[in-house]
């Protein structure tokens, strides 16, 4: 599966489904960093970054976006900012 195909999940009582997004996000990280775009998943200010985190968002349920938003608030008031690796941290926390 890849990040794009993932299917959206609309309600958090969903949690298969939510667990089967952060398998699938595992995944698709763990190979990026195998094919050597460590810097892709760490690197904030990346445009594919921003469009990879955007899509995923759209694909999460509502209650956990909103957490993410109050997430990436945190993040960014801590001087970090968020990408790809925090939102798998984050989203396999949540779940």
């Amino acid at each position: 599966k890849t990040l794009k195909s993932m299917p959206t999940i609309t309600t958090f009582r969903a949690i298969r489904g939510a667990k089967e997004q952060v398998a699938t996000l595992k995944v698709a990280l763990a190979t990026l960093k195998t094919l050597g775009f460590e810097d892709l998943l760490e690197n904030p200010s990346s445009l594919q970054t921003t469009f990879l985190l955007v899509d995923l968002e759209g694909k999460i349920p509502m209650e956990v976006y909103t957490a993410w938003i109050s997430e990436k608030d945190r993040l960014k008031s801590d001087n970090k900012y968020p990408n790809l690796e925090s939102f798998k941290i984050f989203y396999e926390k949540i779940t």
